[in-house]
């Protein structure tokens, strides 16, 4: 990295804002023949006209020196016309993607961001590389790991543990839940410390609360009421059962 990279970064910035290099010059109070110098690796500027230059620009000085991307991103992608996904943490460039609109949205966030509670929103399906720690909406399908807040999806979710509660459109494939459950499909999780109910088929673990749901039920221990219109296999119900074409319990609670 050096003068070279240098002169390249400062041509692209410059043709990027459509300013002549005689333009540049009356910004920077030299001469075009300076900027001409510059772009051709014939000369550089000094420390002071550097920083002039970053701060014009609105870049790093490590960018404009062509040792890191520009905090957007950006500049650095060929001007070619296509629609491309740039992720990014801050001014921290994570990820970026090519638009396809028959593929996720890929979101890297990694260890590092596993435990802040950051919220995620995203317009379309996403699969994220990493856990959550806030909450999650997304307009399709979600594939990602824990999830430290609330998960909402349109479609589908799979998922890790989450700390809150987990709305789906369609079908839920995660790990335990803190809170409700609500599926338009099946779903198959660990335990579950709210309320349950689906469309679909059921296969988890425990159910603090009552459950609703219009296909098989089969888990541990139920805490509160059943309603199921197919049959209900368990180990213990804490309340009573609604509509069931056949329950097979374990053990459950007299009352």
């Amino acid at each position: 990295m050096g003068m070279q990279e240098f002169s390249q970064v400062l041509k692209k910035e410059r043709e990027a804002r459509h300013l002549s290099q005689t333009q540049l010059s009356e910004c920077m109070s030299v001469t075009p023949q300076a900027v001409s110098k510059w772009e051709r690796a014939r000369g550089c500027p000094d420390m002071d006209m550097l920083c002039k230059l970053a701060s014009f620009f609105e870049v790093s000085l490590d960018y404009l020196w062509g040792r890191e991307q520009s905090a957007a991103g950006m500049y650095m992608l060929p001007d070619d016309g296509t629609l491309r996904i740039l992720q990014c943490l801050g001014q921290t460039v994570l990820t970026q993607d090519t638009y396809d609109r028959e593929k996720a949205i890929p979101l890297f966030l990694g260890k590092t961001y596993a435990d802040a509670e950051m919220h995620v929103e995203v317009w379309g399906n996403a699969v994220i590389d990493g856990s959550i720690g806030g909450d999650v909406t997304v307009g399709g399908d979600i594939s990602c790991g824990n999830v430290g807040g609330d998960a909402t999806a349109a479609h589908s979710i799979d998922c890790g543990n989450v700390g809150g509660e987990l709305t789906a459109g369609g079908s839920v494939d995660c790990g335990n839940v803190n809170g409700d459950v609500t599926a338009g499909d099946r779903v198959s999780c660990g335990n579950i410390k709210g309320d349950l109910i689906a469309i679909g088929d059921v296969t988890c673990g425990d159910i603090r609360c009552d459950v609703s749901a219009k296909g098989t039920v089969r888990c541990g221990d139920i805490g509160g009421d059943v309603t199921c219109e197919a049959d209900i296999h368990c180990q213990n119900i804490g309340g009573t059962v609604g509509d069931a074409k056949v329950v097979y319990v374990e053990q459950a609670d007299s009352r």
